[in-house]
């Protein structure tokens, strides 16, 4: 319904023409911004004696995981380093050479002026929110606890891990189905595979949503879902699990704000969304302009069709999917860009000097003035 929703507002924006919509959220998607730096800035200051300790746990799981993940030394260093870039293109999309796209259209005499403008970009989204954001859910606690879940066994949020030798988690094959007794998986090895959630074990499974019937039966993977002994089946069951994503920082936000009210991860929801849909409009610019390049203006019109479609069959599949088809697609477009980037480096050393060396913004500041004196302005 939600995908149904905002598809239907993206394709308003970009098959009908109505650019008031996009004029709103360019004000509103800011204005969130502000509000949401600034519940996360409250957050962090009321728990200011934690700023020191949080950066220290950062650096320490960075070079070694407590979580037990691809050994240790360097297989662990690489592994969340590999999560790190991924998340941080997804985040700034620096490198992959989307933003050019629109900073292209930009009515300038000097492109390294825009490209300074474009810098901003990634310390503002990284380096400011990003980093905010993390402060905020490992402030609350809530990176490492666990709530109550809907599991549902068919979702692409379920994964199969395995304990190796050394007691590290890894990622291991989906079996047909998993035993389980009294909510607790029958293991007949260490390494039999167990049911994860986000990639984290779920120790005991419920038949019922208040947890109080521990779950006895088989999880089928084949057909996804699960049978009691009873005789009963469930589409879904439910067990303490972590979070990740989103509704980890609706977490976060929602007691790191509770001092002032229930009402914290309501900043997180409306902040996606909004962020979401003026993405959206965005990303369908980006596309639209390529599609006009590779095959022209005849490719336009069905390649919007397209982009409205997938916008809600991103929302009807597992966000895991979601996640895995867009680094495959972000890999796609990064290696020829990065090619592109290698051989115009000398070129944008050449400009960039020109440009500080001249520095035209202090013309264009005493022209700014003199017309503004003038009332041309």
């Amino acid at each position: 319904l939600t995908g149904f929703i905002t598809a239907g507002v993206v394709s308003l924006v970009i098959l009908g023409g109505i650019t008031r919509i996009g004029k709103v959220t360019s004000v509103v998607a800011p204005l969130m911004a502000a509000i949401y730096v600034l519940g996360a800035l409250t957050i962090i200051l009321l728990n200011a004696d934690m700023i020191v300790p949080t950066f220290a746990l950062i650096f320490r799981e960075a070079f070694n995981p407590t979580a037990g993940i691809a050994g240790t030394g360097v297989g662990a260093f690489l592994t969340t380093m590999m999560w790190g870039v991924r998340r941080g293109l997804f985040s700034n999309e620096a490198g992959q050479g989307s933003a050019p796209i629109a900073h292209a259209a930009a009515k300038t005499d000097e492109p390294v002026s825009e490209g300074v403008v474009a810098l901003l970009e990634p310390f503002i989204d990284t380096i400011v929110i990003v980093t905010m954001t993390a402060l905020v859910i490992i402030m609350t606690g809530v990176w490492s606890e666990r709530v109550s879940t809907e599991i549902v066994v068919g979702s692409g949020d379920i994964s199969y891990i395995a304990q190796d030798g050394d007691g590290n988690w890894a990622t291991a094959e989906t079996p047909e189905s998993v035993r389980f007794e009294d909510g607790v998986p029958v293991a007949t090895s260490a390494g039999d595979p167990q049911l994860a959630w986000h990639e984290v074990a779920v120790e005991r499974l419920y038949a019922d949503e208040a947890r109080t019937l521990p779950f006895t039966g088989t999880v089928n993977t084949l057909d996804q879902r699960a049978t009691g002994d009873d005789g009963a089946t469930y589409l879904a069951l439910w067990g303490e699990a972590v979070e990740n994503g989103a509704p980890l920082t609706m977490l976060g936000f929602r007691r790191g704000l509770s001092r002032l009210g229930d009402w914290g991860h309501y900043i997180v929801l409306v902040s996606v969304l909004l962020f979401a849909i003026s993405t959206a409009i965005a990303w369908s610019y980006y596309g639209d302009r390529c599609a006009y390049y590779l095959v022209g203006a005849k490719a336009v019109l069905p390649y919007k069709f397209a982009f409205v479609l997938m916008h809600f069959f991103g929302a009807v599949i597992p966000l895991t999917v979601v996640w895995d088809m867009g680094d495959i697609f972000l890999g796609i477009v990064i290696l020829p860009n990065l090619v592109a980037l290698l051989f115009l480096s000398p070129k944008i050393v050449e400009l960039t000097k020109s440009y500080f060396e001249r520095k035209p913004w202090i013309e264009n500041a005493e022209v700014h003035r003199r017309l503004k004196m003038e009332g041309k302005l």
